[in-house]
């Protein structure tokens, strides 16, 4: 019986050295995208002036639907809020995620955090100080000035 028994078959080393490259491959480049994805992500872009002029328009629309009266004092000073921090956030500056205090930690631009200051006020007091006009100034000013 002991005879009968034949030693293991034996591979070539080129099933192995195969089996290795297909197992790493897959993870190398799924790695690698989404690194590559998340640097792009990640790189600040400068506005152009059709950008300025995009969230100026948008601006301009808050403060023409408030005149009309189909838009309160209230969600306009949040959709000029939105504005701002939207237009902010494209070039890398993740304000639209951040609160006043956040955007205070963090240093950001002194405009910005004047202008969300107003917005604040506008949108969440019961009676707030700031008037309309003063918030679309201040919008103005972030998109006028803002710089990545």
């Amino acid at each position: 019986m002991i005879d009968e028994l034949a030693a293991p078959l034996q591979y070539d080393p080129f099933w192995g050295v195969l089996l290795a490259a297909l197992t790493v491959a897959p993870v190398v480049v799924v790695g690698t995208r989404a690194v590559l994805r998340g640097w792009r992500a990640a790189r600040p872009r400068a506005h152009g002036p059709a950008e300025r002029a995009a969230a100026q328009g948008r601006i301009t629309a808050v403060e023409s639907e408030h005149a009309a009266g189909s838009l309160s004092e209230r969600s306009a000073h949040s959709r000029l809020s939105a504005i701002v921090r939207d237009f902010v956030s494209t070039t890398g500056d993740r304000a639209d995620r951040k609160t006043l205090r956040e955007l205070e930690a963090a240093g950001a631009a002194p405009s910005l955090v004047a202008a969300v200051r107003l917005f604040y006020d506008g949108a969440f007091v019961l009676r707030p100080s700031t008037a309309l006009d003063a918030s679309v100034s201040a919008a103005r000013a972030v998109v006028t000035q803002w710089t990545a």
